[in-house]
């Protein structure tokens, strides 16, 4: 392994996989950083693990004249995959091959307190235990947002060319979860109501570009980022989010807008967001459940983005349920919290 303050190597170790096995049988696996610029566990599943999943791969990869097998390469969030030649990756969980950006590994810091304090934790023994969220300021009642826009996509796809708007767009007829999510809350800065169809459309063909969202309306988290000729301040040289920077790039609006990501976020989170900052955010699933007014054959979340907007209780400080915005009709819904596997939020500003 090259020292992490080498720039000139091209390879960065970021997380190490450990299988949990019950007996002899794998049962499960934990994802932990290698750095502590990150949370101490990034991840863990009773699911196929990605080093089961990286054989597999190879054998497939194996098969193909025109490609041969590199690296295992993370890229954040639960992106596994495997290098296949120059800057293609192939991901491990679907298949799909996509290309890592240029950027330049380095020596990584702190991104926050609250990842340093986590280690911390993990050092004394005490991660993992039970986190005391304090709402000293905030109202234990429902809380809801007003003015915040409830849509879905409209538009065809497939076509030659995207047309900004009601026109077809080049991908296919889905627009993503992410970017529609995103739009909602655009929407709610910029005073677009949901009968502007026009209005409407461009921002989310807008942000499916800007997020660089696939044909199949799918988002990455989480981009490596690599440059060998860039210099390395800090981790946000080598790891990108396309979801924070398409928010940050929409500047056909009439404000400028900042994003931040939260891993994890607690409950006085969504407080704090909702009736404090009196705006929405994004709330990204891993493993998401299904709303209690969906009937039991709808499919459930899984990996899903949503517009939170509220959230109800039962008159303690306890948030009972998140009200949200799904992007899948033009209806509100109610989310049980917790009803997830994992999640990140993230939040916007417009000046």
């Amino acid at each position: 392994m090259p020292a992490l303050e080498d720039a000139s190597e091209k390879y960065v170790r970021t997380a190490y996989v450990f299988p949990v096995r019950k007996k002899d049988e794998e049962v499960g696996y934990i994802t932990t950083s290698a750095h502590r610029s990150r949370e101490p566990v990034l991840e863990y599943s009773t699911g196929t693990s990605p080093t089961q999943k990286l054989v597999s791969a190879e054998a497939t990869v194996a098969q193909q004249a025109d490609l041969s097998a590199g690296h295992p390469i993370y890229t954040g969030g639960i992106a596994y995959g495997l290098e296949v030649g120059g800057s293609q990756v192939l991901n491990v969980q679907d298949g799909s091959v996509s290309h890592l950006r240029a950027g330049s590994p380095g020596e990584l810091q702190f991104t926050g307190t609250d990842s340093e304090h986590r280690w911390e934790l993990v050092q004394d023994g005490t991660y993992g235990e039970d986190r005391t969220y304090g709402t000293e300021g905030i109202s234990p009642t429902d809380g809801n947002l007003a003015g915040v826009p409830v849509w879905t996509e409209t538009d065809s796809g497939n076509a030659d060319s995207t047309s900004i708007g009601t026109g077809a767009d080049s991908w296919n007829k889905w627009d993503g979860c992410t970017p529609i999510s995103a739009s909602m809350i655009i929407g709610f800065h910029e005073n677009v109501y949901s009968w502007q169809d026009d209005e409407r459309e461009s921002i989310i063909d807008r942000l499916h570009q800007k997020m660089e969202t696939n044909v199949g309306g799918s988002t990455p988290p989480l981009e490596l980022v690599l440059n060998l000729d860039g210099n390395v301040s800090g981790p946000g040289d080598l790891v990108a989010s396309p979801m924070v920077d398409g928010i940050e790039d929409y500047t056909e609006g009439d404000n400028d807008y900042s994003a931040s990501q939260h891993i994890n976020t607690g409950l006085e989170f969504v407080m704090s967001e909702t009736e404090q900052d009196s705006r929405p955010f994004m709330l990204n699933l891993t493993g998401g459940g299904r709303v209690e007014d969906y009937p039991p054959d709808e499919d459930t979340y899984d990996q899903h983005s949503v517009c939170v907007v509220g959230y109800n209780n039962d008159g303690t400080d306890i948030v009972a349920e998140l009200e949200i915005h799904d992007t899948w009709d033009s209806s509100e819904h109610i989310l049980s919290y917790g009803n997830w596997f994992a999640h990140s939020s993230i939040t916007v500003s417009a000046d």
